[in-house]
């Protein structure tokens, strides 16, 4: 009978474990990531080669626990895409549209025109940089 209990009891302990319950009296964990919708692009739109360019990033997030994680960057075709993801972390946020802002820091190696599309709810955000030597 002690071995019955004792199998029953691993098995549970590595149900709960596995499937990510929590044990009473714990703290829920509230996490989510999603994209977050760019509503603006301001800064300079010329910079010399090796230079940083500072552009202000005004995204929007669906909570007050909503922040930005990282810029997402893919380039095709020597078009960068720019996106934001967001962390949401947190139980207990207000759910309301938050403008928020951030910097997006461009440089170039080489002299030149770059396009930058910035992701948004709708058509992307196009941002042309020229970069001099």
């Amino acid at each position: 009978m002690k071995v019955i209990v004792k199998k029953i009891s691993i098995v549970v302990g590595l149900i709960m474990l596995f499937s990510n319950c929590s044990i009473e009296g714990s703290e829920p964990t509230c996490t989510a990531r999603e994209t977050a919708p760019i509503e603006s692009v301001t800064g300079a739109t010329t910079v010399a080669v090796n230079t940083v360019l500072p552009l202000n990033v005004v995204y929007k997030v669906t909570n007050t626990c909503g922040l930005i994680e990282n810029f997402e960057e893919i380039t095709v075709e020597g078009v960068k895409f720019v996106s934001v993801a967001a962390l949401y972390d947190g139980c207990e946020c207000t759910q309301q549209d938050i403008l928020r802002s951030t910097p997006y820091n461009f440089s170039a190696s080489q002299a030149g025109t770059y396009v930058i599309r910035f992701k948004t709810s709708g058509s992307d955000i196009i941002y042309t940089i020229e970069v001099t030597n």
